[in-house]
């Protein structure tokens, strides 16, 4: 009996012991959760960066296809006004005739969807709308509006020289034809047929 006091008392110690080992370890953070919280902060970020913004599309420049043809028919008195507008890099040449005795070559530059076009009493702008060019045409004191929807080969502008004088024609996309001779004395007539070796005019251009 006299033995028991110290074992109860190294008993008690031990179960006092244990009992703060184990509210240590309940209380005593590890470095587990830190690390996964370094494992987390590491991840990288699906934001954008400061300072850059996701790719946007503000739309394509307006520009000329590098070779295009528009044809329009004006109503006019006495008589429609034929128009083709051929555009060749960033020149254009237009020529606009009524089958009869009017008609006027004009030229000028065509860039970013836009083109000045000067001639003879004559003068023309127009913008590029789609496939179409709408603008005026100023024949004299007569401004015209038009729009000129792009056409395909082989519509377009033709000319050819004879001992008749110089005959132009504008193929329209149906296939029929309008066109003035100017003769030697520099008056107009009618044009005959097209000729078959008539060439085909491009904006660029100058021998008219």
């Amino acid at each position: 009996m006299k033995r028991a006091g110290p074992l109860l008392t190294l008993a008690a110690a031990a179960a006092l012991g244990l009992g703060l080992l184990i509210t240590d370890i309940a209380t005593d953070p590890t470095d587990e959760p830190a690390a996964a919280s370094s494992s987390i902060a590491a991840q990288p970020s699906s934001t954008v960066a400061p300072g850059s913004t996701a790719p946007t599309s503000s739309g394509a420049a307006v520009t000329f296809p590098a070779q295009a043809d528009y044809v329009a028919v004006i109503l006019a008195q006495p008589r429609p006004i034929t128009l083709s507008i051929t555009v060749t890099g960033k020149q254009a040449v237009a020529y606009a005739c009524d089958g009869a005795s009017v008609e006027t070559w004009l030229r000028g530059a065509a860039d970013a969807g836009r083109m000045s076009l000067t001639g003879k009493d004559s003068e023309l702008q127009a913008t590029l709308k789609g496939d179409s060019l709408t603008g005026t045409l100023s024949l004299g004191e007569h401004v015209l509006d038009f729009t000129a929807p792009l056409v395909r080969a082989p519509a377009g502008i033709y000319l050819a020289q004879s001992a008749g004088g110089r005959d132009s024609w504008i193929v329209r996309p149906d296939g029929s034809v309008t066109g003035v001779r100017r003769q030697p004395n520099g008056t107009t007539v009618p044009a005959p047929n097209l000729a078959p070796d008539a060439r085909k005019v491009h904006g660029d251009d100058n021998d008219f």
